[in-house]
């Protein structure tokens, strides 16, 4: 790690499919998959990554499907000024709906990323620059009315449905099914909630070896329905922002959640309308 308190950013100018196959160099990291109003983490074995000819990159084991071509900044970050020492790498979608973190988690892996970075190396800058240009995934604007309901959620976090949901979740040992996609990818994966904290307008969930975190100021509607999954009766239930657009899908068992999912959802002291 660099001792320097003025931290350089690397950018990268990648090539298909050289740069992401050169991923897997990297080995074990911890992946963070953000949109602006949900977050998974998880570890991942990036030497199982795979790449496809349409322009699409497939992560094994954990659920993951990324598109190449979406991916227009990308940056190795925590480096020196001479383009070495970093720490992981941040990929921005075009659209700025997706981000992601790539952290590897052993030494090997830290100078498979330098190897990595200065095969791809096109512009050393300064951190704050990249901050200044924004870094952070797109947060829809919320509305003077939105915003006061948002206010209202934030303030019963405690009592939201999906905090009661996770809740049963990890009383009753029952692993969930978290999904978040956007335009640049998704992802897929088993939870089990074992903590459950809240830091600001944040709900999070953490499991043994993930961690999911949602934005309850911008869960503005819920559709509860059913799905199949692999043959079976699952119920899923879409997270709704003010715009209509789906920022997280938990879905579980029909046999082992229908009960408690009713008896939450049907309740009169949330503030939302169920959608079916």
């Amino acid at each position: 790690m660099s001792t320097d308190n003025n931290l350089w950013l690397t950018k990268l100018a990648p090539t298909f499919p050289n740069f992401w196959q050169g991923l897997a160099t990297l080995e074990e990291c911890q992946l963070i998959m953000e949109l602006g109003t949900s977050g998974f983490l998880s570890s991942v074995q990036l030497k199982n990554l795979l790449t496809n000819p349409d322009g699409t990159i497939q992560l094994p084991g954990v659920g993951a499907t990324l598109r190449a071509h979406q991916f227009s900044d990308i940056y190795a970050t925590g480096g020196v000024k001479k383009g070495e020492d970093h720490e992981c790498l941040e990929l921005v979608s075009k659209d700025r709906s997706l981000k992601l973190v790539i952290r590897p988690t052993h030494p090997q892996g830290i100078r498979a990323l330098n190897y990595l970075t200065g095969a791809f190396a096109d512009e050393i800058i300064p951190e704050g620059c990249h901050l200044a240009l924004g870094s952070a995934p797109h947060i829809p604007k919320l509305c003077p009315c939105c915003e006061t309901s948002g206010q209202f959620r934030v303030d019963q976090i405690e009592e939201n449905p999906i905090t009661c949901i996770l809740a049963s979740s990890h009383w009753q040992n029952q692993p969930l099914m978290i999904s978040i996609r956007s335009s640049a990818g998704s992802w897929t994966s088993n939870h089990l909630p074992e903590r459950l904290t809240v830091m600001a307008d944040w709900l999070v969930s953490e499991g043994a070896d993930n961690l999911m975190r949602l934005n309850i100021r911008h869960l503005h509607a819920i559709r509860y329905q059913q799905i199949i999954f692999e043959g079976e009766p699952y119920l899923s239930l879409e997270l709704l922002n003010s715009c209509g657009e789906i920022y997280a899908t938990i879905s579980a068992a029909q046999s082992f959640v229908e009960r408690p999912w009713n008896f939450i959802l049907g309740c009169r002291d949330h503030p939302y309308t169920i959608h079916r």
